[in-house]
């Protein structure tokens, strides 16, 4: 999934010792397809904070000048099932518009070029781009993003679907061999390719979540923080379809 930036409603307050409850169907995100024992973690990133409630005005904030840090790590919850606990069903998408469909088909377009530009950039091997996205270059590192933007590159089969998320570029379900991307509210207004953040990419990013592609995380959001993550962790930027949009769209 690719978020956009948040909406001030999106913000919860939260007081010094203070809690929120809240119910999440896991069975309806996360793959618990065999039987068997699972540890389920929460773990969260803190992307903006206040230390004031006057402070609010401030939001939402940019995230390109934030560098987001672990906040909340929850204990382990021991889930034990006896039979394969498969989703109450995907998310219906609405039927994509004649204009909306247009606005696809032009990302599909501008995303194939742009993977075939990253394909070649990345056969240069040890560059500028691969550092500023991926990090010091060894040459295991090299052959995980080199075959993760081909997986890319090679891949034809893909469906594209509409739905009306708010705050969502898109998101997929990693295990659909049906590679369907599900493009949201913030899909529509973003640049078609040029700059950061555009549909072309955020297709490209959504392509790399695909177990049979990729199968990267969404362990940051943003540029700044997409940037420091290859700086400081490049095994983690190699897994994070973020970075893998970004050293996409800089070759367009």
């Amino acid at each position: 999934m690719k978020y956009s930036l948040p909406f001030l409603d999106d913000y919860v307050l939260l007081s010094a010792n203070g809690s929120i409850t809240v119910d999440v169907s896991l069975k309806d995100v996360y793959d618990f397809s065999l039987p068997g024992k699972y540890d389920v973690v929460f773990e969260a990133d803190i992307m903006d904070y206040v230390v004031s409630q006057n402070m609010l005005s401030l939001f939402p904030r940019n995230r390109g000048a934030f560098t987001p840090y672990l906040g909340v790590v929850s204990n382990s919850l021991q889930i034990t099932t006896q039979e394969s606990l498969a989703p109450e069903a995907m998310k219906a998408p609405y039927p994509c518009s004649s204009q909306e469909t247009s606005q696809i088909n032009s990302a599909a377009s501008s995303q194939r070029s742009m993977i075939s530009a990253a394909f070649s950039a990345i056969n240069q091997g040890d560059s500028s781009y691969y550092k500023e996205w991926f990090g010091a270059y060894t040459d295991a590192r090299w052959n995980i993003g080199s075959s993760c933007i081909s997986a890319i590159r090679g891949n034809s089969v893909v469906r594209y679907a509409c739905d009306d998320q708010r705050g969502v570029y898109a998101y997929v379900y990693p295990a659909d061999s049906s590679h369907t991307i599900y493009c949201c509210e913030a899909f529509w207004t973003a640049p078609n390719a040029g700059g950061f953040d555009t549909k072309a990419g955020t297709l490209i990013h959504e392509l790399s979540h695909f177990n049979n592609i990729c199968g990267t995380d969404d362990w940051v959001y943003g540029v700044a923080a997409a940037r420091n993550l290859a700086a400081t962790n490049p095994n983690r930027a190699l897994d994070n379809a973020d970075n893998y949009e970004y050293f996409s769209e800089v070759q367009w």
